[in-house]
């Protein structure tokens, strides 16, 4: 049904791009998401492919869709590869009402895959609606947290990572919407803070490993 808000603490199997028009305005706290970079590639060992990767508008089109579920004051963390960061400044600046605040850079401490050069860091926009209030008051623009594992996803992010951005931007019993949540780190580290979350991840075998990690996070606190 049209303009229902989702449940919390959720993950929905579905195109975000499809979904996310169907949810009404202004219900969440915070946006964190890893949209597909739009390389066209595959990745890792594996050689794995990402559902939505063929460009990088498939991703800027969801988190332009996102503006409309945050609420009035509220902020916006977007992983970005550096090669695609000028496109995603005047996307946002021009076809959006973001605010881009801030350009922060996670140091991933080593270097992944790559031909010559190695690269060991990315970038997280900071977008801001409205005029947001910051639980923490002095925020790095560097944040170094070590890279974690591949095998589950090959853009996994660290479950650290996500807990720092969280907890500068949202407070206990806030909602965080993740609409490319992959493997479930987003929703893992809203989980482990008392945030809720809504996920949203189109392949299914991501989906499935999001849901057993979730599984295994309720086994945790019980």
């Amino acid at each position: 049904m049209k303009n229902t808000r989702p449940e919390f603490d959720r993950l929905y199997t579905a195109d975000a791009a499809a979904l996310l028009p169907t949810w009404p305005s202004g219900w969440v706290d915070a946006l964190l998401c890893d949209p597909p970079y739009g390389n066209d590639t595959r990745y890792g060992q594996a050689r794995r492919r990402i559902a939505g990767d063929q460009n990088p508008l498939t991703g800027m089109a969801v988190v332009a869709q996102s503006y409309r579920l945050l609420k009035r004051n509220s902020v916006g963390f977007v992983f970005c590869g550096v090669h695609h960061l000028p496109l995603w400044d005047v996307f946002l600046r021009r076809y959006t009402r973001y605010r881009v605040r801030e350009v922060l850079t996670w140091d991933k401490r080593n270097a992944g895959y790559g031909n010559v050069f190695r690269r060991a860091y990315e970038n997280v926009l900071v977008l801001e609606k409205g005029a947001p209030v910051y639980h923490e008051r002095s925020i790095p623009t560097l944040l170094s947290v070590p890279r974690v594992s591949a095998k589950a996803h090959p853009h996994a992010k660290p479950v650290a990572l996500l807990e720092k951005l969280i907890r500068a931007s949202t407070k206990e019993g806030d909602a965080v919407l993740d609409p490319f949540a992959g493997s479930g780190s987003t929703l893992v580290a809203a989980a482990n803070l008392g945030r809720h979350f809504v996920g949203v991840e189109v392949d299914e075998v991501y989906a499935k490993i999001a849901r057993q990690r979730l599984g295994e996070h309720e086994r945790g606190a019980a």
